[in-house]
């Protein structure tokens, strides 16, 4: 029998919805104190748990009540055991406390990474992997990342975030700003969808303007970028629509205040596409760091 995790078959199947931000459905609590926690968590009273590494229930259940100004003790939850008490904790819990503890947990594993064996199966490595499978099983929003923290999914966004940081060097500082402006806004909870679009709009016209530097706007940067060869004519028109969007959308530029606000979803497409650009332009530019 394999020990590799793997999304259950009616995971694989379930209806594309909406992913949960704000909540930690019971199903989800579940499945991380049936499946994903007891390999991590061990106390030496019950046969079932009978190891105290690589952390132990009780002590940290008490680092999880401090964490969360909590003024009681484990043994509140429950009087039997400390697994118990901890797990009572958890299946209760505000769904913000939840993920928490989620966090705590990597933590803790991260910091003891160096004392545990390199072929453990209790590395955090492994427990990463274990509850970003069962996130997307329960289509929770969040997703853990490397450093143990959980971030908002942005799987096909990635590669396009990585490329634009590394392409918004000097001389595009004003753009790298608005960029990490609407980076924040796209990632904060609740999103900034307005806001986030405003800024990497900004972003993409602060490139163009480094690019033309007698351009007023990103409108007028592409007519100019328009006699250039190099530069596609679609991609030119892809840029312009997107400062059309932009300047016509509610709620992101010049004080529309009527309308419908953009949506999760079109906030996520106009900012991939900027970075797209962003990119199209640097590059094709060639400028130097």
């Amino acid at each position: 029998m394999t020990n590799r995790p793997r999304r259950r078959f009616s995971a694989r199947l379930a209806t594309p919805r909406e992913p949960i931000l704000d909540d930690a459905p019971a199903s989800l609590r579940l499945g991380y104190v049936k499946i994903v926690l007891p390999p991590y968590l061990g106390e030496t009273n019950t046969p079932r748990h009978f190891r105290k590494e690589p952390l132990d229930t009780y002590e940290t259940h008490e680092i999880f009540l401090a964490r969360c100004r909590i003024d009681a003790e484990p043994h509140d939850w429950a009087e039997s055991s400390s697994w118990q008490a901890l797990t009572s904790h958890l299946k209760q819990c505000e769904w913000s406390l939840f993920f928490d503890f989620v966090e705590l947990i990597a933590e803790l594993l991260i910091e003891k990474d160096d004392s545990i064996p390199f072929d453990s199966d209790v590395q955090f490595s492994a427990y990463r992997t274990q509850v970003n499978i069962l996130l997307e099983e329960e289509n929770i929003g969040w997703q853990m990342d490397a450093d143990g923290e959980l971030r908002r999914k942005t799987q096909a966004m990635k590669s396009a975030i990585v490329a634009t940081d590394t392409a918004l060097k000097k001389p595009y500082a004003i753009a790298r700003q608005h960029y990490k402006r609407g980076l924040a806004a796209l990632f904060s909870h609740p999103m900034d969808e307005a806001t986030a679009i405003r800024e990497i709009i900004s972003a993409l016209e602060s490139a163009a303007k480094v690019i033309v530097p007698r351009a007023k706007t990103l409108g007028t940067a592409v007519i100019e970028l328009r006699k250039d060869p190099r530069y596609n004519r679609w991609g030119l028109e892809i840029i312009e629509k997107l400062y059309t969007y932009s300047n016509n959308a509610a709620f992101v530029r010049h004080g529309q205040r009527s309308g419908d606000a953009p949506h999760r979803t079109e906030a996520e497409m106009v900012f991939q596409t900027s970075l797209a650009m962003i990119c199209y332009l640097t590059e094709m530019a060639g400028t130097e760091d």
